[in-house]
């Protein structure tokens, strides 16, 4: 049976994507003590990555793709997160230009795909934060969550027409290699950031 692209992008990048799901910073926000500030933290982590791996997509003009990185700094403002901290959230640098629509597509799956993980965050710190999407999960928790199923669904179908060739399916998995190695780089060595709260 033929594998689909989605299937061998995900078995390929399967060993990198482990190592950011069992990171400190991911398993610190999914702990049973987890605290607002370890929330704050690890949304403004996610955003040091996500904006500049999202601007990426945006220079290319992937056809249907909506950044999400907004959402994240009105999380961290409705969870007290001053403006001024807001500012000083450091981003990854040097994230080359995408070169063709393969490498695009590669990298949409990444940011698409990291919906189904946010699911998983939203219900752990919802309980244990007393939070939900109207205050202060809305990056993790959208209006409409049962659509994020449907929504990638439609994302992987389109995955796996779009290689034509094998060379296209090389810039694909390209494309998703790079934005996991960029996602372990920054959680590895992004500059530490403490947010200030509101009073």
């Amino acid at each position: 049976m033929h594998e689909s692209l989605r299937t061998r992008i995900k078995e390929a990048t399967r060993p990198i994507h482990d190592l950011i799901d069992n990171h400190p910073a991911s398993l610190t926000v999914l702990s049973p003590s987890v605290t607002l500030a370890d929330y704050a933290r690890f949304l403004g982590l996610t955003f040091g990555f996500l904006r500049p791996l999202e601007d990426s997509l945006v220079a290319f003009g992937l056809e249907g793709f909506v950044p999400r990185s907004p959402a994240i700094l009105e999380d961290l403002r409705r969870i007290g997160v001053t403006e001024e901290s807001l500012a000083s959230i450091p981003t990854a640098r040097g994230v080359e230009p995408l070169a063709s629509e393969g490498e695009a597509m590669g990298l949409a799956y990444v940011i698409e795909g990291s919906r189904m993980g946010g699911m998983v965050i939203a219900k752990h710190v919802g309980r244990h934060l007393d939070l939900t999407g109207e205050n202060g999960l809305s990056f993790f928790l959208p209006a409409h969550p049962h659509e994020i199923l449907a929504w990638f669904r439609k994302f992987v179908a389109r995955l796996d027409s779009f290689a034509k060739c094998s060379c296209e399916e090389r810039e694909a998995m390209d494309g998703a290699f790079g934005a996991f190695r960029l996602v372990k780089f920054w959680l590895d060595n992004a500059p530490r950031w403490e947010p200030a709260f509101v009073g």
